[in-house]
């Protein structure tokens, strides 16, 4: 993974490379750029298959689909921003007349508001997805239990005006499903399929602080700091971090800390900007092939009236949102109480701060 010089120290920020090296092989697309090909795919698809969702196939799956995309690129948006922010030198705008500890306090504090922005736009994103899912199970639940009137025409005929369109549900799920395998293999491509490791090295930078394995100024100082707050949980998340940091300029790591040894090594963190929106991508995959098995079914097999077999679509797409949701918000939580460690820990710090500034 390559390093970059992050300000004028020289402190080493382990980031990923934007398109990856030549030299390394295949160019690999940054988190910033999956997130910006998602959005923009996302809502152009989104807005035309809602259009055609309730003035041409009147169908209730597919403008729950639809909604749930426009909400996806709207989280793809949100995340984008998110990645750029949490990319910035955290050593950029220092005031070079402040000391050691006050700078360090002033990284603490970047880092906790990198936290938030790995909470925030997932927190919302799932709170809108709940709203909207819960509003589309209550209405295909009234409409399955709800007798069918059926409206015959002058001459006898029953009347399909108000059925939804299979074949156009058909056509749009399997161009929707296009569209999901390609924003897939784009992440498969950037080798995130399955997880996306927190590139944050100050968080891993403070652990390395709070258990006593990095030695410099600052750490030595922390000595009376860390033993008055209780980082027990927090050094067990961050032990993993350890085999993704290598390089720390200015920064001894000792290779003997029993933390350190393989044995004991967990996953890499899951940067949740990106965790949320593979979800969003897997999901609406699964919410295609639900929509398309469910017009497939109808049109071939002639299974069922096409306002019952709409009903059945959407709820499936329903609950394969909020099935998609766990993993995501275990994420979530996970993320807020770091956040309330660091939390306390800036707190005891800004209260020892006199001493640190004395030593």
């Amino acid at each position: 993974m390559p390093i970059e010089r992050d300000g004028a120290d020289g402190n080493a920020l382990v980031r990923e490379n934007a398109l990856g090296s030549d030299k390394l092989g295949p160019k690999v697309p940054s988190n910033v750029y999956l997130l910006n090909v998602a959005f923009y795919s996302f809502a152009l698809f989104a807005l035309g298959q809602i259009f055609v969702a309730i003035f041409l196939a009147k169908s209730a799956a597919m403008v729950a689909d639809s909604s749930a995309m426009m909400i996806d690129s709207l989280t793809y948006l949100f995340n984008s921003y998110a990645e750029r922010l949490k990319n910035m030198s955290l050593t950029e705008n220092d005031d070079e007349t402040l000391s050691e500890a006050e700078r360090e306090l002033r990284r603490l504090g970047r880092t906790r508001q990198r936290l938030w922005l790995e909470i925030l736009p997932p927190l919302c994103s799932v709170l809108t997805l709940v709203v909207l899912t819960i509003c589309i199970i209550i209405q295909a639940v009234k409409t399955l239990l709800e007798p069918i009137d059926d409206v015959f025409l002058d001459d006898g005929t029953l009347s399909t005006e108000n059925d939804p369109n299979i074949g156009v549900m058909f056509f749009f799920s399997a161009l929707n499903l296009g569209l999901d395998i390609l924003n897939v293999s784009c992440f498969a491509r950037a080798k995130h399929a399955f997880g996306f490791a927190v590139i944050d090295k100050d968080r891993h930078r403070y652990m390395l602080a709070y258990d006593g394995s990095l030695h410099n100024e600052f750490a030595d100082n922390l000595k009376g700091v860390r033993s008055e707050v209780d980082l027990c949980e927090l050094d067990k998340d961050e032990e993993s971090f350890t085999a993704n940091y290598r390089s720390v300029s200015d920064e001894k790591i000792n290779p003997s800390h029993p933390k350190r040894n393989k044995g004991n090594e967990r996953p890499p963190e899951v940067n949740l900007n990106m965790c949320s929106a593979y979800t969003h991508v897997f999901a609406d995959t699964l919410r295609s092939i639900a929509v398309l098995l469910a017009a497939g079914l109808s049109y071939t097999f002639k299974v069922g009236a096409p306002t019952f077999v709409d009903a059945v679509a959407s709820l499936a797409v329903s609950l394969i949102i909020l099935c998609s949701l766990g993993p995501l918000l275990g994420g979530i939580f996970h993320a807020w109480g770091q956040l309330r460690l660091l939390s306390n820990f800036a707190t005891r710090l800004s209260e020892k701060m006199p001493l640190l500034l004395r030593n």
